[in-house]
This record gives structure tokens, sequence and C-alpha cells, in this order.
């Protein structure tokens, strides 16, 4: 269930940002797209699959750095 929902956010991110027809980056895709992505993290550490929970953990970090930069 948890990677069904993270799998959601992200796409919810990519919608938001898509429907707005800008060419900036929504705060909407980064902040969405970390969350649902902490969500895998989860659901990867709780199936024990360390590798794919590792890179997973780096993309958070990384779409965090995004939405820090966007929203500031």
């Amino acid at each position: 269930m948890l990677e069904l929902t993270g799998l959601i956010l992200i796409a919810l991110g990519w919608a938001i940002q898509l429907v707005s027809q800008s060419k900036n980056i929504q705060p909407a895709l980064p902040i969405c797209y970390a969350l649902g992505v902490a969500l895998l993290v989860i659901q990867g550490f709780m199936a024990g699959d360390y590798t794919a929970t590792g890179l997973n953990l780096i993309v958070v970090i990384l779409a965090g750095g995004v939405a820090a930069r966007v929203s500031s």
C-alpha cells in the first residue's frame, strides 16, 4: 500500500507540473516527489530491499534540495 501511495504522489507532482503549463518548476513537484519517494524508502526498508532503499533515499535528499531551492 505504501508503494502505491508513493507512486500516486509522484504522479500527482508531475501532473501538477504538466497542468501548470509553466517552464518553471512548480514547488508542488519536488514536494510531492520527495514525499512519494520517502514512502518508497519506507516500503523498501520494510521489505528488506536495502539497495533500492538507499538509492531512493538519495533521491529524497536531492528532491528536498530542489524543493528548498524552488521555494526560496
